[in-house]
């Protein structure tokens, strides 16, 4: 074996998935970010016949829906809110369940009952409704969806860290920062977060692309932002012609799949890439 493929990078690109993963994530974000200027006119113009079927007309090359939009449009932007909501919700969750887990295991006592407690609350509700509960309340907006899905999807990765925490609590070089009179906060940062890090970003990609469903899920309820176009809005919109121009909710459908597929296959690379145990 080469030395290249005993680093990180060499064992990631062993995982050919997870290449071909990252791969169409960055083209998909490429667009994404590039769609006003791919496209003349936003995700909710009308720019031609009412359902058009894919490969119909060449200027729209996924068809139009019921109200005469060009479908390709409505991928591309959006990808946009998709790929942002999983990103932003995913790294809110990790975030939160990194403290949580860090804290809870690394001090113990009546902080771990307490936390553990908590996380035990959130457990208990049920996700979907818990994530529409709070945006009802809060209204819905992209703002309000990030933030439903980021505080309720922490409760795995802080359980997570806090078994990694307990672990690396008893290794030697803890112990020895420990007798050195390293402050608590130090030997948090600088020595137990960095090695129990690795797995919460693995499990953040699994968040993410659960937080694109649950974003999906909530347009295709009504609840997502109205002034955004997503692809659950677009499935949403679809299931009303559904017997007659299925392709209206199946183009979007399958965009949202391929996409969590994507996620999850990065996340396993992403965990060659970072454990060189998982790569044997």
């Amino acid at each position: 074996m080469s030395s290249f493929e005993t680093t990180g990078l060499g064992r990631f690109t062993r995982d050919r998935g997870a290449v071909v993963a990252g791969i169409g994530l960055s083209v998909a974000i490429v667009l994404a970010i590039c769609a006003p200027l791919l496209f003349k006119t936003d995700a909710f113009a009308m720019v031609g016949k009412p359902f058009l079927w894919p490969g119909v007309d060449p200027r729209f090359p996924l068809g139009t829906d019921m109200f005469g939009r060009d479908i390709l449009t409505g991928i591309v932007y959006g990808a946009r809110i998709s790929l942002l909501v999983g990103l932003t919700a995913a790294t809110i969750s990790t975030a939160v369940g990194i403290a949580v887990g860090v804290v809870s295991g690394y001090f113990g006592g009546w902080i771990d009952h307490l936390l553990m407690r908590l996380t035990e609350l959130f457990q208990t509700m049920p996700p979907l409704v818990f994530v529409v509960t709070i945006v009802a309340i809060l209204q819905p907006s992209i703002f309000s969806i990030v933030v439903a899905i980021g505080f309720t999807s922490w409760t795995q990765t802080a359980r997570l860290i806090r078994a990694e925490t307990l672990r690396i609590r008893e290794s030697e070089f803890v112990r020895a920062a420990f007798a050195l009179g390293l402050s608590p906060v130090r030997i948090v940062v600088k020595h137990v977060l960095l090695n129990a890090v690795s797995p919460a970003i693995v499990t953040g990609t699994i968040l993410a692309g659960s937080a694109i469903l649950t974003e999906a899920a909530l347009s295709f309820l009504g609840l997502g932002d109205p002034n955004v176009m997503s692809w659950g809005s677009m499935i949403g919109a679809g299931r009303q012609v559904l017997r007659t121009a299925w392709y209206i909710a199946a183009i979007p459908g399958v965009a949202i799949v391929l996409t969590v597929l994507a996620i999850t296959a990065l996340g396993s690379g992403l965990n060659f890439f970072l454990n060189p145990r998982a790569a044997d």
